[in-house]
């Protein structure tokens, strides 16, 4: 019995640690006017992330979190 609760332990520890949630945050300003658009990413797999990541931080204005 001790097994089969580690073993379903482990699992579900595996699938939630599979995604993770992260935010692009964009702020300009102009003259001296500053402006933030924040976009909240939710379950996003690794690649996801990573593809998500480049379009993200492509701007120099925007900058990429993990929540």
């Amino acid at each position: 019995m001790k097994k089969v609760l580690l073993v379903a332990a482990v699992a579900v520890f595996a699938l939630s640690s599979c995604t993770k949630d992260y935010t692009c945050t964009c702020t300009v300003e102009v003259l001296g006017v500053s402006s933030s658009s924040s976009v909240d990413y939710e379950g996003l797999s690794k690649s996801e992330a990573d593809d998500t990541e480049a379009a993200c931080t492509s701007s120099s204005f925007c900058e990429w979190s993990e929540k």
